[in-house]
């Protein structure tokens, strides 16, 4: 175990801050960190891809502020809980001159049953498309608030509209 982790009865946590000032260009929690603490890379500014792995539970501002993050990003099938605000100005800063924003694909919500994807999740952040799949049938209208992306409204869509 490095020091960047934690370990509780056999689950590995981000700690919340851990990385403070680190710079990374890919961020990758693989198959055993299973939570990510509240603000654990809040205001990271490296311009990095992130890899969830199989993590469970996203605290609250976990990648608040994280505004150059410039990989796609998958919600795993493994997340029972994001707190609010956990992905606010996700790839908000790219200069989509240069970059195309990220793709974003959710396939579990933010409940403990992953149906629901709750509000002031992705607030302000950025991509270039959004899916929603996997056993994602509720998006609260407030999910993706200030979050400028092309396509169609991925709630209207999962509705039916």
């Amino acid at each position: 175990m490095s020091d960047n982790e934690k370990e509780i009865s056999n689950e590995k946590i981000i700690e919340s801050g851990i990385f403070d000032g680190s710079e990374f260009n890919r961020l990758s929690f693989g198959t055993k960190v299973t939570r990510i603490d509240n603000n654990a890379f809040k205001g990271n500014s490296s311009s990095a891809s992130l890899d969830l792995g199989r993590v469970i539970n996203i605290g609250a501002e976990a990648f608040s502020g994280c505004t150059e993050f410039n990989g796609d990003l998958l919600i795993p099938e493994s997340v029972q809980s994001i707190g609010l605000h956990a992905f606010d100005g996700y790839a908000s800063a790219l200069d989509l001159s240069k970059v195309k924003a990220p793709k974003l694909k959710i396939m579990s919500g933010s409940s403990s049953s992953g149906n629901t994807l709750g509000g002031l999740i992705f607030i302000n952040a950025s991509f270039n498309g959004i899916e929603i799949g996997g056993n994602v049938e509720t998006i609260s209208a407030y999910a993706f608030r200030n979050s400028p992306y092309k396509g169609k409204m991925p709630y209207n869509k999962l509705k039916g509209e």
